[in-house]
């Protein structure tokens, strides 16, 4: 995405999928090999290695304390946005291991928040990419995080993956635990959404269809107006988790991206990194793949700052978070 988003809904999955679902020996636990990777721990990679409008205006301001921070560690209601992950992360023992992708402009900044986190350096990731043209593209980072949790690791191959955009907040009411449970429940992947608004534009969003079991259906990724997709009753969000026969498809997806972008000249005119979008890969792993892919409609609202944000509508987010977060108590 590439503005700033707000969306609100509310949960809609079965009070049955809790943590009571887990029980081993019984019928409630959900899928079995989903249950195995659970007591092994997911892996988490945390996607920063994007340019975005709101750190150009901030480096451009003068005098400004908040220049040359990276949008992910930019502070909203008194902390640095991926300290509100962290929060979530650092709290759930069914993620076990945490991996951040920064860009090589950036990397100092994220080599110091995890450092005062406790999480080692080699967790943290440069992509070499040095400005907004110079993108490698979404699912390129992915593998990145991929191959250093292997090299940190080692064998990777039975785990779940969890994969989300560190520019994204969500409110209080989000609740990792419930998703988590939702998907060892329910086996395959699993993605986000949320119903699309007037304000959504299908040109810049990941559209879906779910059916009444909760299987996504259908996914198309930036429809343009008259394509199918554009006119899906869902929007999902850069928040998933993916289970082992779906993240290994992500390498040959990239060197397949990879020729096609090379043996085009529409490369040239597309935004850098296009091609390695993660929505496009979703899209050949539902449609093409048929790999399972199950949706929980969105615990609570969130935000997304995108790359076109800038610093007014930056600011309007720190207000809004620090007003509900006083609410809250």
């Amino acid at each position: 995405a590439t503005t700033a988003t707000t969306a609100t809904a509310t949960a809609a999955t079965p009070s049955s999928t809790t943590s009571s679902m887990l029980r081993l020996g019984t019928k409630e636990m959900g899928d079995g090999a989903a249950v195995n990777r659970m007591y092994e721990g997911a892996i988490c990679i945390v996607l920063a290695a994007g340019f975005s409008k709101v750190e150009k205006e901030l480096d451009e301001a003068n005098g400004d304390d908040l220049a040359g921070l990276p949008k992910a560690l930019l502070p909203v209601a008194g902390k640095p946005m991926l300290d509100h992950w962290w929060e979530y992360l650092f709290q759930n023992r069914l993620i076990s291991e945490i991996f951040l992708v920064s860009n090589a402009l950036k990397y100092k900044h994220f080599e110091r928040w995890a450092t005062a986190k406790g999480i080692a350096v080699s967790r943290v990731v440069n992509s070499g990419a040095t400005a907004m043209e110079k993108g490698r593209g979404v699912l390129r980072d992915v593998e990145l995080g991929l191959r250093r949790a292997q090299q940190v690791l080692g064998p990777i191959e039975s785990r779940d993956v969890v994969v989300f955009a560190g520019d994204t907040l969500f409110f209080k009411d989000f609740d990792l635990q419930r998703i988590l449970d939702f998907h060892f429940y329910k086996g395959g992947s699993l993605m986000l959404y949320y119903g699309c608004r007037e304000v959504d534009n299908p040109s810049e969003r990941g559209m879906c269809e779910v059916d009444e079991s909760s299987k996504v259906v259908s996914f198309v990724e930036k429809p343009i107006p008259g394509q199918r997709g554009c006119d899906f009753p869902f929007v999902s969000p850069l928040f998933y988790i993916l289970e082992p026969r779906t993240w290994k498809k992500i390498p040959e997806f990239n060197v397949a991206a990879c020729r096609s972008a090379n043996g085009t000249t529409s490369a040239a005119t597309s935004a850098p990194g296009s091609s390695f979008s993660f929505g496009r890969f979703v899209q050949h792993a539902i449609e093409e793949l048929k790999l399972p892919f199950w949706g929980m409609r969105m615990p609570g609202a969130f935000h997304l700052i995108g790359a076109s944000t800038g610093l007014e509508e930056y600011r309007q987010l720190d207000r809004t978070f620090s007003s509900v977060n006083s609410l809250d108590g």
